[in-house]
């Protein structure tokens, strides 16, 4: 035991600290979390086009195998093709962190939902991404990512509540079928007379929530 600890002190290690991957397994630790932080910052500066704190998080020659199916390298932040596409939404969650040394390697599934004039607009979209971190001059850089495209939620449309025209009951004006929220948060169906000028919409009795509703076709 004593020949053993001290061919490892010889060896330069730790014997106290086990080693995986390279790193002391609790410098790992504060490895993947600060991975994970800057993943999340990323996203932020992405959905928010701060070119500033993306010039800080990817390195000079960071290169891209996107979504698109194309390599982009050699080009400055600003010129990013994934940075001209509006998005109304974009998460990323961290799966797994291989950590070896200056190097880290991260995995995981982004969801995204594009703006309007772009492919799958409205939609949620599904995506694996891989990142390679890469410690330089004491900071992490984000040196490649590849992202690929998996799923396509279709969009969710809002339906109207049907209209019941009924004149030819021999009542005047027209019926909104609809939910109305009661005292006390219940939900109840209801008929609700369409508001206009001629007949305006009376309360109902008992609910907390009874707005003027026009009446459409």
């Amino acid at each position: 035991m004593v020949n053993a600890l001290a061919l490892a002190a010889a060896c330069g290690a730790n014997p106290a600290t086990p080693q995986e991957g390279g790193e002391p397994v609790q410098a790992r630790g504060a490895v993947e979390t600060e991975i994970k932080r800057l993943e999340q910052m990323e996203v932020k500066a992405f959905l928010e086009r701060d070119i500033s704190i993306l010039s800080k998080l990817w390195d000079a020659k960071h290169v891209v195998n996107n979504p698109d199916n194309k390599i982009v390298a050699g080009v400055s932040p600003e010129e990013r093709p994934g940075l001209k596409k509006p998005r109304t939404s974009f998460t990323r969650e961290v799966e797994h962190l291989t950590v070896r040394k200056n190097l880290v390697i991260s995995m995981g599934g982004e969801t995204i939902v594009p703006g309007v004039g772009e492919p799958h607009s409205g939609k949620t979209v599904h995506r694996r991404y891989t990142h390679i971190w890469q410690r330089v001059e004491g900071e992490w850089k984000l040196i490649a990512r590849h992202a690929n495209v998996f799923r396509v939620d279709p969009s969710r449309r809002t339906r109207r509540a049907p209209v019941l025209d009924i004149r030819k009951l021999g009542v005047p004006g027209r019926m909104l079928i609809t939910l109305v929220k009661m005292t006390g948060g219940s939900m109840a169906l209801g008929v609700i007379r369409c508001n206009d000028a001629e007949h305006p919409l009376p309360r109902v009795s008992g609910a907390s929530q009874n707005q003027q509703v026009p009446c459409f076709q």
